[in-house]
């Protein structure tokens, strides 16, 4: 395919039956996920349990061909402890060579979380989706003090509603004017 470059964006985490040394307390897990140099970490949540759900994440990741076809992402669960270091209960190494073959869909990935000695430490499962650059796209966050346009999403049940432009950039324009120069004019 014509893949070249992307972002991979991770949308949700979740982890099962996992397995934790706390003697008076629940699990204050979190999870840190490294893919191509790049770290991202969720937050902590306080006392869930072995079952912790991360919903409506929004980490991402630029990911170049080579890196879908041949990197895996490493995933570490951990425990937040308030007096001692952090525990780390398990690590596991997704490839994410799947979410190449699906471009612009949901793939869920699911790992097996082991600790040092190679003990079952629970499973982890991630939901993500790889998105293709276009070259508009490319043109416009390699210009140099351009910000990226901003993300758009809109809940499911959405029907009808209003969108304020707050910011428009223009550049690169030619002068089509026979006399003078070009006018821009803006109205409120």
């Amino acid at each position: 395919d014509d893949f070249k470059s992307g972002t991979l964006q991770v949308k949700r985490i979740s982890a099962t039956n996992l397995e934790f040394y706390e003697m008076m307390d629940e699990c204050d897990p979190f999870v840190v996920l490294q893919l191509n140099e790049v770290t991202q970490k969720t937050i902590v949540l306080d006392n869930v349990g072995n079952n912790p759900n991360w919903n409506d994440l929004d980490f991402k990741f630029e990911v170049e061909k080579s890196v879908v076809l041949g990197k895996e992402m490493m995933v570490e669960v951990w425990d937040k402890n308030a007096v001692t270091s952090d525990t780390k209960i398990g690590t596991c190494h997704m490839s994410i060579k799947k979410t190449g073959g699906r471009i612009g869909e949901d793939v869920e990935l699911i790992g097996e979380l082991e600790d040092v000695k190679g003990k079952s430490m629970g499973k982890v499962g991630i939901l993500m989706q790889l998105l293709k650059e276009t070259a508009a796209l490319k043109a416009l966050t390699t210009r140099e003090g351009v910000k990226p346009p901003p993300k758009i999403e809109l809940p499911p049940d959405f029907v009808v509603g209003m969108i304020e432009i707050v910011e428009i950039q223009a550049f690169d324009l030619v002068n089509k004017e026979l006399v003078g120069k070009n006018v821009c004019s803006c109205y409120d």
